[in-house]
């Protein structure tokens, strides 16, 4: 069993990142925290980003239809996901970073089959 663990925030297909959790007659599972202010964040006005990986600033100006297409992108992103793990058969669930874990769990976790909760 594999157990992965990431916001699935990148450019990688996951055609090309789900077999190698599978190799080797591999189990996975992935677990997508994430936060509601990345799903839904309400911008508007000026803003600066902050590249967590870099730390390079960049300052944008959001408005509506800067909104909208982030909403459409990040949506469609995660729709891509899920439809490659129910492909491969590999149950992903998102799991909000806010409140406690069993909380978080049991919104998309326990119902996707990727954790079970013990007595």
């Amino acid at each position: 069993m594999r157990v992965y663990i990431s916001d699935l925030l990148f450019t990688a297909s996951p055609d090309s990142t789900l077999p190698l959790l599978q190799r080797g007659k591999g189990r996975p599972i992935l677990l997508c925290p994430f936060a509601a202010s990345e799903a839904d964040p309400g911008w508007e006005g000026n803003y600066e980003f902050i590249d967590t990986e870099s730390a390079t600033h960049h300052d944008h100006r959001v408005d509506r239809p800067v909104l909208n297409r982030y909403l459409a992108a990040y949506r469609r992103h995660f729709e891509t996901w899920k439809a490659a793990c129910i492909r491969a058969r590999i149950p992903l669930a998102r799991v909000p970073a806010a409140g406690d874990f069993v909380s978080a769990l049991k919104q998309e976790a326990i119902g996707v089959g990727a954790v079970a909760l013990g007595n």
